[in-house]
């Protein structure tokens, strides 16, 4: 396990980004439905999910909001954060065996309230957008 970084509000600078890449895989999906009980045959089940549109099964799409949170509490401010709020639009299925790389960047910083404002973007191993949108942090130091 890897330790949090520790940015302070005052060393938080608009532009400044985090990226996290991460190949999703079944496990990953097995873990998401254990702990937030969506069992959803499309994500877990491969025999319903070859009869859908996609033709295999999908990662849950707040995976993706997972890995922001990850993005925030570990590298974008790291330990000193609050995460208030998470904004995804989900423009494209990640599919098991795609390696996602989601980039949070600070678009705005608001002094009288200690938040940054970060623009989120998700893209799978072919460059193709599957997520973006923002979040809101509270920093704490």
């Amino acid at each position: 396990m890897r330790e949090a970084a520790s940015l302070s509000f005052a060393e938080l600078r608009e532009g400044q980004s985090a990226v996290l890449e991460r190949r999703v895989d079944a496990g990953d999906v097995e873990a998401f439905a254990k702990l937030s009980g969506d069992y959803s045959p499309l994500h877990v089940d491969e025999a319903f999910a070859k009869t859908t549109r996609f033709g295999c099964r999908v990662a849950h799409g707040m995976v993706l909001g997972s890995f922001v949170s990850t993005l925030v509490g570990m590298d974008l401010p790291g330990r000193h954060a609050v995460l208030v709020s998470v904004s995804l639009e989900f423009r494209k299925p990640v599919f098991l065996g795609d390696t996602v790389r989601v980039e949070a960047t600070v678009a705005r910083k608001v002094e009288v309230s200690r938040m940054i404002e970060l623009a989120v973007t998700a893209s799978n191993q072919r460059g193709e957008a599957v997520a973006s949108g923002s979040a809101k942090v509270l920093v704490t130091a």
